[in-house]
């Protein structure tokens, strides 16, 4: 720990000692390779941004100070890479996790496992606030006591809403050299850089200023009837991807499948969700009286669709018309959204929730899996059948010399990190089913690591032992979305052509060069 922190100010008072020229990298090709990044995504924008105010204000210094700590917090060696920013994710996770279990546990006067309806009565002041939210989010069977499960499946709901990830990832961007491991002397090589030569992302065309425009736009959702209970549910992204695309060809599509519980009142339906999202709903659809949907505000295409309800029981509204879309409504960014959305509607909603990931919801009770899937999914590739297992893709049928079980090298993990990003897997979804303010159309290559194994699958594309994806034919086009965490390497195999869309933040080498010839290089 000495050794860190002695390294830490060295560093951190000597700015001059590590130019960016000694890494034999320029100043304009870090600035270049940066201004391609934040053209790729609006959130690594939003963070550059960010990092450039600061050093327009002088606070430099500062800036420094605190990138480094956090990379000697994640790599003690100095040198970080994506596998330690990703164990040191899940390790803040846990101790998040733990720390709630604990601190509720405190409530459990008896020591029985179970917080009852007395113990709740005990508290006062701040405690007694937060065993209310505890039993109103908490208490998903409903007996009013709140079991162990039940506690670690909410602590488990706070840890996640509260650990930025994304924030760490973007040290990544800091990879001078493009070896896949980010030290001091790049760090402050590329701030150094953004010093001479800023990007001034406010100003760029690519900047989405609509954004701006879009919050003043008026909410023109239809007003609730006072016979109707009125259900607003918020959230980021859905646990699934779509096999059909609300967002063009080179966006991701969500799902989130919602579940409308028997009941006699009617229904008024309040959607709302960062990403691009198909809202899958199924139950009870007699009780709906309404599904307003509010748009996503990720880019120009329609950004939401909804499965499962007529068309004329379905109303769009503009992105962030009525509601800031929130995963989170227990701090104040949840009290500004449901004070929004009660003067969006003209009146309260008599249910709110919001989550992070949606996976499977009960309405209006909220009970269900918020971020699941089962994992078996029965894919078509070429011809061939896979059952997506918790393992692995597993060939169903024999098929040209395949035995059942056999799968391409590479797929298996590819499977295990689709999963990871979003446990509910691949949700089909019929095109024409699709009620949306504009197209809807079914992915030839689908997004992210969906798009990945499909190619693996397909056997367009292998992967070979030291990471890199290999494409072997001509492909429709990269899958979308592999920006941030999502990022691989490519190797474009000789006499195969660019494939149409973006790599994002991926590299693309030629394999007849050996050089990179689109993404951020690595």
């Amino acid at each position: 720990m000495f050794k860190q922190f002695v390294a830490l100010a060295l560093l951190t008072s000597t700015f001059a000692f590590f130019p960016a020229a000694s890494m034999g990298q320029e100043t304009s090709d870090i600035v270049s390779r940066l201004r391609l990044a934040a053209e790729a995504d609006s959130e690594t924008q939003d963070y550059l941004r960010n990092v450039e105010n600061q050093i327009k204000r002088q606070r430099q210094d500062q800036l420094l100070r605190s990138l480094l700590q956090t990379l000697y917090t994640i790599a003690p060696s100095g040198s970080l890479t994506v596998q330690q920013i990703e164990q040191r994710n899940a390790m803040d996770q846990a101790r998040l996790r733990a720390t709630q279990v604990g601190r509720m546990l405190a409530w459990d006067l008896d020591g029985d496992g179970t917080i009852s309806q007395t113990e709740r009565d005990v508290f006062s002041g701040t405690e007694a606030v937060d065993i209310e939210l505890l039993f109103a989010r908490g208490d998903t069977d409903g007996n009013g006591a709140i079991s162990l499960t039940e506690l670690r499946q909410y602590a488990a709901e706070q840890a996640s809403a509260n650990v930025r990830t994304q924030q760490n990832s973007y040290l990544m961007l800091f990879d001078v050299n493009q070896d896949a491991a980010v030290t001091a002397n790049e760090i402050v090589a590329t701030i150094d850089a953004l010093s001479e030569n800023p990007l001034n992302i406010v100003a760029e065309p690519r900047r989405l200023i609509p954004q701006r425009e879009e919050t003043s736009v008026a909410c023109s959702a239809p007003k609730p009837s006072d016979e109707t209970d009125v259900i607003v549910l918020s959230g980021y992204e859905g646990a699934a991807l779509s096999s059909v695309s609300i967002a063009g060809m080179d966006g991701v599509t969500h799902v989130a499948h919602l579940v409308i519980e028997p009941g006699e009142k009617p229904v008024y339906l309040f959607l709302s969700a960062h990403s691009n999202m198909i809202w899958d709903i199924s139950g009870e659809l007699g009780r709906l009286a309404q599904v307003v949907v509010q748009k996503s505000n990720r880019g120009t295409a329609p950004g939401a669709g909804v499965v499962g309800v007529p068309r004329e029981k379905v109303h769009f509204v503009e992105p962030n018309s009525c509601i800031k879309p929130v995963h989170n409504i227990e701090g104040g960014e949840g009290i500004i959204a449901y004070r929004q959305v009660a003067r969006s509607l003209q009146q309260e909603p008599d249910h709110m929730l919001a989550h992070y990931t949606i996976g499977s919801i009960s309405l209006p009770s909220g009970e269900g899996d918020k971020a699941g899937g089962e994992g078996t999914d029965i894919l078509l590739y070429d011809g061939r059948r896979y059952e997506m297992t918790p393992e692995g893709p597993r060939l169903i049928d024999e098929a040209e010399g395949q035995r059942p079980g056999d799968r391409p090298y590479g797929a298996s993990q590819t499977f295990r990190s689709l999963k990871r990003f979003h446990p509910g897997g691949v949700r089909a979804i019929e095109a024409d089913a699709v009620v949306a303010p504009g197209d809807a159309m079914t992915y030839d290559v689908m997004p992210q690591e969906a798009g990945l194994l499909q190619l693996l699958l397909e056997e367009k594309v292998s992967y070979t032992r030291d990471g890199f994806y290999m494409i072997l034919e001509p492909i429709a086009r990269f899958p979308a979305g592999l920006a941030g965490a999502h990022q691989v390497k490519f190797m474009l195999a000789e006499n195969v052509p660019m494939p149409a869309g973006s790599p994002g933040h991926s590299s693309v080498y030629s394999a007849e060069s050996g050089e990179c010839i689109s993404g951020l290089c690595r």
